[in-house]
């Protein structure tokens, strides 16, 4: 997920991923014990089916021309076919902790040039977690938000390790899990409670509140186009 500063002239849209951010965080708990999706071929296009679940598009999830899903039997392929930032939510979760997330997902296409380590932070696939209701200062220009963890997979850059973007620094962090080569699906496995204590350095862990799955390549260039799947992800009580 993008992280932009002012100048980049992302603000608005920025603005709008924090907007929902603080929607999930503080949805009413319209789903409770845990979040278990398994994507595939459905009757219905896409787009119908995820509304159904209580998916919402935001951003460039909206635009046909910047962003394509999909369903099959990969699952839900999410495509970014321009400088784009899609993301796919799902708020009014309450999920208590500890918790564990399972993500089975893959890549088709990862953004070139795409490196956290480096400040182009551009993902082909990203499923964030929301956690608890409150909501911090953003910083200037900058709207509240809860908690939040990004995690990712990358084709460069650390793995395993929480990194902080250029704004929301104390409530957001971002970690790439793995980084598979092109084509090959895999499982990650990630204890929520653990990854919030290593990040945030809290005693106290928020239940989940909501999730979302995203892309961004809106800071690559003329290589703005990325292709990932996810075939499955469930958030459940590890007790």
């Amino acid at each position: 997920m993008a992280d932009p500063v002012p100048a980049s002239g992302s603000i608005i849209a920025l603005a709008c991923a924090i907007f929902l951010a603080t929607q999930v965080a503080g949805a009413n708990a319209a789903a409770a014990g845990g979040v278990d999706y398994e994507f595939g071929a459905q009757p219905q296009d896409a787009r119908t089916w995820l509304g159904s679940q209580g998916f919402e598009f935001k951003l460039d999830a909206e635009n046909a021309s910047r962003a394509r899903f999909s369903l099959g039997d990969h699952g839900l392929t999410l495509e970014t076919l321009a400088p784009a930032e899609p993301i796919i939510a799902h708020p009014g979760l309450s999920v208590a902790q500890p918790a564990r997330m399972s993500v089975t997902w893959g890549v088709n296409r990862y953004p070139v040039g795409a490196n956290w380590d480096t400040g182009v932070n551009n993902e082909a696939i990203m499923a964030m977690v929301f956690f608890g209701t409150a909501t911090l200062p953003g910083g200037f220009f900058m709207p509240p938000s809860p908690y939040f963890i990004g995690f990712f997979l990358c084709e460069n850059g650390r793995r395993g390790v929480a990194i902080t973007g250029r704004s929301y620094t104390v409530q957001g962090r971002y970690v790439c899990v793995d980084g598979p080569p092109p084509g090959k699906e895999i499982t990650s496995v990630v204890t929520l409670a653990d990854a919030f204590r290593a990040a945030f350095h809290a005693a106290t862990v928020p239940p989940v509140t909501g999730i979302a799955v995203e892309a961004d390549t809106t800071q690559v260039g003329s290589h703005a186009s990325s292709s990932a799947w996810i075939r499955s992800i469930q958030i459940t009580p590890s007790n």
